[in-house]
């Protein structure tokens, strides 16, 4: 599937989403750098300094897709991200 709606699912940023097209990025790693890119946005937006500071040590990852490859093969129109932290 082209589109994909990314949804964050930690601690502190549960449920912040966007939609994506894969066909913007070349690895999974591309994705959870635009995740955190448009998080650290928002916050920086509305001047929530603190926030940004957290969502900035977020380490983002996928269970389901290692390669982005897979997920471009896939039919999912949802994917997950975790932080490591």
């Amino acid at each position: 599937m082209t589109i994909v709606m990314v949804t964050l699912s930690c601690k502190n940023f549960s449920n912040f989403s966007r939609i994506i097209h894969l066909t913007q990025f070349e690895s999974m790693s591309g994705i959870f750098k635009y995740m955190k890119m448009q998080l650290v946005a928002t916050f920086q937006s509305e001047r929530m300094q603190d926030l940004v500071l957290m969502a900035d040590g977020l380490q983002l990852h996928c269970h389901d897709f290692k390669f982005i490859s897979d997920l471009k093969k896939s039919k999912t129109s949802l994917i997950y991200l975790c932080d490591c932290a």
